[in-house]
């Protein structure tokens, strides 16, 4: 039996991200723990609320605030790192983890990382067009995830060689967007954006495309 070689070992563990997800990928999970951990951990809860006021997506700020301020024309892209507990962030964070790896290895990290966040914000926009006279904070990475979701149909489909079709599957997600919106997430019954998790859905079917490596000719 021939003996392990420590330093191809040590190549071996320098090329294998943690827990082998991509750079990327790791970074956007990363940011999203820990701003949840220092917003439980070190801010007071009145600055928290501040912070959610500020950062979270509130669409009568749109409809009959100043709709042009800072706050909000940072909040599309700031909402999606804040979460309501961990339980929405455990499973935000599975499915960024699942689902942003296999987008990053296909088009590379800086284009998974803007196509993640331009589907996101895209979110909130049909989710402020959509409920222009609501107050309620809306926050959540789920809008970027469900770009990631259709990014990973298009890339099943790719894979079959035109063969079969995501409209199934896609139809499955924006069911299940509308039903968790109407009675909420199933053992916790808390609200969900449905509205937001369509959007950036169909955003992400929309423009992904245009990231994916072109065939060579010839």
């Amino acid at each position: 039996m021939p003996v392990p070689d420590p330093r191809a070992a040590d190549q071996l563990r320098r090329r294998q991200p943690m827990f082998n997800l991509p750079r990327a990928t790791q970074m956007l999970v990363g940011i999203n723990v820990l701003v949840h951990l220092v917003r439980v951990f070190l801010l007071p809860e009145h600055l928290d609320w501040e912070l959610i006021a500020t950062a979270a997506v509130i669409p009568a700020r749109y409809s009959y605030g100043p709709g042009f301020d800072l706050p909000s024309l940072i909040a599309p892209l700031t909402f999606q790192f804040l979460h309501g507990g961990f339980l929405h962030l455990l499973l935000n964070m599975a499915l960024l983890a699942a689902w942003g790896a296999g987008v990053e290895r296909m088009v590379g990290p800086l284009r998974m990382v803007g196509f993640y966040l331009v589907t996101g914000m895209l979110g909130a926009l049909a989710h402020v067009l959509i409920y222009p006279e609501s107050m309620v904070p809306m926050l959540g990475a789920s809008a970027g995830i469900s770009g990631l979701f259709a990014a990973v149909l298009i890339m099943m489909r790719r894979s079959r060689a035109g063969t079969g079709s995501i409209m199934p599957l896609a139809l499955l997600w924006i069911a299940t967007a509308v039903i968790t919106g109407i009675w909420g997430t199933p053992g916790t019954g808390e609200a969900v954006a449905w509205v937001a998790h369509i959007g950036g859905f169909l955003g992400g079917l929309a423009l992904f495309p245009f990231l994916l490596p072109r065939p060579r000719r010839g």
